[in-house]
C-alpha cells in the first residue's frame, strides 16, 4: 500500500513525515543557546557558562565552548586557577578572525620552585554564517607576553596544537629561538579542539597573557561534502516502504543497546575512580589512580568499551620527570551521527634541558563489543620529541611511530587489544618539553539520540499504515 493511498487526515503527514524528520534533526543539532562573550569575565566564569560567542566579521559568529579542561602544576607551593585568569575576545586584523586573549597577574614560576605548567583546552566552531556561505576555520595563531626572571637559563615556551584533526602546532619561546611558528595555515575545518601548554621555567620568571587566534574562509569543510549526499541518499531510502519496514525492527535493537551501554560510563566517575570524593570542579585524575582502580576492579567503562590500565615506567633526567602520579588523565566520549568516539587526554608534564634525556612509557588494554576501526591521536610538545604507539594484535601500522598517529584497527568485534604507549624526550641539545597527548578511538555504532528518534519516526509511520488497514 502506497502512501498516496492513506486517508487524507493521515496522507498528508505521512508523505511529510520522511522530508521533515531529517530537518528537525537539522536544527536540533544545530541550535545554540550561547551569548555574547562577556570582556574581563573570569576563566571560572566562560566554564560555568559552557559557550559563547565572538563576532569574527562579515556576519560570522565563532562559539568557543568550555568544559573545565584546565591543569595547572609546579615544583613549588603556588597555585593558579580558572578564577585568576580573565579573558577577553579579539577580532582581526584579518577580515573574517576570532580569538580569545588570556590574561594573570599570578601566572609565574614559584620563588620556592622551579617551574609552573599550565594546560588549557577548549572548544572552537563556526556558529553562524550568512546565508549562502561556507565559512571555515583555517589559519591559526598564538602570541605571548612574558618577563623572564634573573636566574641564567630563564625561559618561557607557549605551544598550542589541534587536538580534534592534528591541524597545526605552534610555538613560541622567550627569549625566541629558530624553530618559533606562531602562525599555521590548515585544511579547512568547521571546528577545533585547541590545546595551549605553556611553561616557565626559573623563579621570577612570569607570563601575564596569551591568546590564540584563528582566521575564517569561505570554504567548505571536507566532511561536509561527504555527509551533505550521504543524507540525501538515506533521505531516499527512508520513502521507500520496502526499505523502511526492515530496518525498523534492527534500529530499534540497536536504540535499546545503547541505551543499556551509556549506563556503565565508570571512567568518568571521578569519586569512584579517586576512591573518595574530588574537589568541586576536577575534570581529571593522576594516571596512578586508574591503575590502582584497574588493579582492583578490572578496569573502567565508557561508552561500550572496557579499559584495563596496567602499568606506568620512567627514566632518565629532567625537570621536572614525568611520574603516574603527575600525568592527568581524562576522558571525552562523543556520540556521532554513524560513529562514537572516545578520547583519552593525557597530562604528562616532562621537561629536559641540554643533553639530557628521559623516556616514559604507559600501557593498559580495550576491549569493546563493538568495533574499533581506528585510534588517531595528537601530541602536545616542542622539538626532539618522539612517541611509538603500539596498539597489538591486528593494527596498522603498529607500532606508529609519529608525534599524531593515525592507525587503521582490523580485529573483529570483543578484541582484547594491548596499547602501549613510549615518548621519549631525547638528547639533542637544546629544551625539550611536553605536557599533552590524545588517543582518539572509533567505535562502529550508531549515535543513540539519533536512532532513537527515526526508530521512533518509522514506528509511528508503519502505525498509521496498520490503523488504515484495520480501518
Amino acid at each position: 500500500m502506497k502512501y498516496g493511498s492513506l486517508d487524507t487526515k493521515y496522507g498528508k503527514c505521512a508523505r511529510l513525515l520522511p522530508v521533515l524528520l531529517p530537518l528537525f534533526l537539522l536544527c536540533a543539532s544545530t541550535g545554540s543557546a550561547a551569548s555574547l562573550c562577556v570582556d574581563g569575565n573570569t576563566l571560572a566564569q566562560y566554564i560555568s557558562a559552557g559557550s559563547c560567542f565572538v563576532n569574527a566579521g562579515l556576519g560570522v559568529q565563532v562559539l568557543f565552548t568550555f568544559d573545565g579542561a584546565f591543569t595547572y602544576q609546579t615544583d613549588g607551593t603556588s597555585t593558579l586557577t580558572p578564577s585568576n585568569i580573565t579573558v577577553t575576545k579579539t577580532t582581526g586584523p584579518a577580515t573574517v578572525q576570532a580569538g580569545l586573549l588570556f590574561s594573570s597577574s599570578t601566572f609565574a614560576a614559584p620563588t620556592n620552585g622551579s617551574f609552573a605548567d599550565l594546560n588549557l583546552s577548549f572548544g572552537v566552531s563556526v556558529l553562524t554564517q550568512p546565508p549562502g556561505f561556507t565559512y571555515s576555520l583555517h589559519s591559526a595563531h598564538i602570541g605571548t607576553t612574558s618577563v623572564l626572571g634573573s636566574n641564567p637559563g630563564s625561559f618561557t615556551v607557549g605551544v598550542a596544537t589541534d587536538t580534534l584533526h592534528s591541524s597545526y602546532n605552534l610555538q613560541v619561546f622567550n627569549p625566541p629561538v629558530a624553530g618559533d611558528i606562531s602562525d599555521q595555515d590548515f585544511l579547512p575545518q568547521s571546528s577545533l579542539r585547541p590545546d595551549i601548554d605553556l611553561f616557565l621555567f626559573q623563579p621570577g620568571t612570569q607570563m601575564t597573557s596569551w591568546e590564540e587566534s584563528f582566521d575564517l574562509s569561505n570554504a567548505p569543510e571536507p566532511a561536509s561534502m561527504v555527509l551533505i549526499p550521504g543524507g540525501l541518499i538515506l533521505l531516499g531510502l527512508l520513502r521507500r516502504k520496502h526499505f523502511a519496514k526492515p530496518v525498523l525492527p534492527m534500529l530499534a535493537m540497536l536504540a535499546v543497546f545503547a541505551a543499556k551501554s551509556h549506563a556503565s560510563a565508570v571512567c568518568t566517575n571521578l569519586n569512584a575512580i579517586n576512591g573518595a570524593p574530588v574537589a568541586p570542579g576536577t575534570t581529571s585524575l593522576g594516571l596512578d589512580k586508574y591503575i590502582s582502580y584497574s588493579n582492583a576492579n578490572g578496569g573502567c567503562m565508557l561508552g561500550n568499551a572496557l579499559f584495563d590500565f596496567n602499568t606506568f615506567s620512567a627514566s632518565g633526567v629532567g625537570s621536572p620527570v614525568a611520574t603516574a602520579a603527575t600525568t592527568q588523565l581524562s576522558f571525552v566520549y562523543t556520540p556521532g551521527p554513524v560513529f562514537n568516539t572516545i578520547t583519552i587526554a593525557y597530562v604528562p608534564v616532562a621537561t629536559s634541558i641540554g643533553t639530557a634525556s628521559q623516556t616514559f612509557s604507559f600501557q593498559y588494554t580495550i576491549s569493546d563489543p563493538l568495533s574499533i576501526t581506528n585510534m588517531t591521536g595528537s601530541t602536545t610538545a616542542t622539538t626532539n620529541i618522539t612517541r611509538t604507539a603500539t596498539i597489538s594484535p591486528g593494527a596498522i601500522p603498529s607500532p606508529s611511530t609519529t608525534l599524531n598517529p593515525i592507525v587503521t584497527i582490523n580485529d573483529p568485534p570483543s578484541t582484547l587489544l594491548s596499547v602501549n604507549e613510549s615518548i621519549t624526550l631525547t638528547s639533542a641539545s637544546g629544551f625539550k618539553h611536553i605536557s599533552g597527548l590524545t588517543e582518539t578511538f572509533i567505535e562502529a555504532v550508531p549515535e543513540p539520540v539519533t536512532t532513537f528518534l527515526i526508530g521512533s519516526s518509522l514506528l509511528g509511520l508503519g502505525f498509521l499504515s496498520k490503523r488504515h488497514r484495520l480501518a
